[in-house]
């Protein structure tokens, strides 16, 4: 039977508890984060150094990151790092993912941190004055890379030397992340998993969702609806789009 203790990494961002058992750190769902509203923009959430988390504890329906070190990482480790980002047409998904957990990697050496987005309209409905390549949901796994960046190496991970995986949506998203106008140097290579592209942009498809939602596409009309009327809203688009993606980045173009 296998025992489970506590342990401590005290990281620029602050201090986090997690677990330890079967040879691997877990420190579960930490928040990266600054949303003051569902349909704000990314922001990076700010901590005190000294400030303790508690990591023990999954939250999966949070938009958070979840990390998974040898049981014998510190700082100056130097692991290699990879970065899950998960699948789920971007309507669902988690980081605490139990698919993808990071116990195998974790035994072979490997820094493994799942990281989580804003999915469905939240993260990828364009609003007014978005920038036309921009979404909420991307913007999340920028803020998510940018705290690993940060904090990775405190956990023993090298940050130079981060490699994104993803997966369906996840892929798609990684290979967005690399186009000329949103790449900051947060991972040195991505694999991407089967990735995938809606047919058509959100723009073409906006007219649709204006009559189902019945107002207007304004970050102000979905701030003030309320989650009932959000979901039976996005029950009904997603129905138009049985075949594709209802929403997510696109066009596709690879040059």
């Amino acid at each position: 039977m296998s025992t489970v203790s506590t342990v401590i990494v005290k990281a620029p961002a602050g201090i986090y508890q997690g677990l330890s058992h079967d040879g691997v750190n877990f420190f579960h769902s930490i928040d990266f984060l600054d949303l003051p509203t569902r349909f704000a923009p990314a922001q990076p959430a700010e901590f005190a150094p000294e400030q303790l988390f508690d990591a023990t504890v999954e939250r999966p329906h949070e938009i958070a990151l979840s990390i998974s070190t040898p049981d014998d990482a510190k700082p100056g480790s130097d692991h290699p790092v990879v970065v899950y980002i998960h699948g789920g047409r971007f309507e669902s998904g988690t980081h605490e993912d139990p698919r993808a957990e990071g116990t195998a990697n974790a035994r072979h050496g490997v820094v493994q941190v799942q990281l989580g987005y804003r999915v469905g309209f939240e993260g990828f409905v364009q609003f007014p004055g978005d920038e036309p390549h921009a979404y909420r949901g991307i913007d999340d796994c920028q803020v998510g890379l940018e705290w690993v960046q940060k904090n990775i190496e405190a956990f023993g991970g090298d940050p130079t030397n981060v490699t994104i995986i993803g997966q369906s949506a996840g892929a798609t998203t990684a290979l967005w992340l690399m186009r000329k106008d949103h790449y900051r140097g947060g991972f040195r290579r991505v694999i991407a998993i089967s990735p995938c592209y809606p047919r058509h942009s959100f723009a073409q498809r906006k007219g649709t969702l204006r009559a189902f939602f019945g107002k207007p596409i304004t970050r102000r009309s979905f701030e003030k609806a309320s989650p009932k009327r959000l979901k039976r809203t996005f029950k009904l688009f997603r129905t138009r789009y049985i075949l594709d993606m209802a929403l997510g980045p696109a066009p596709f173009q690879p040059e």
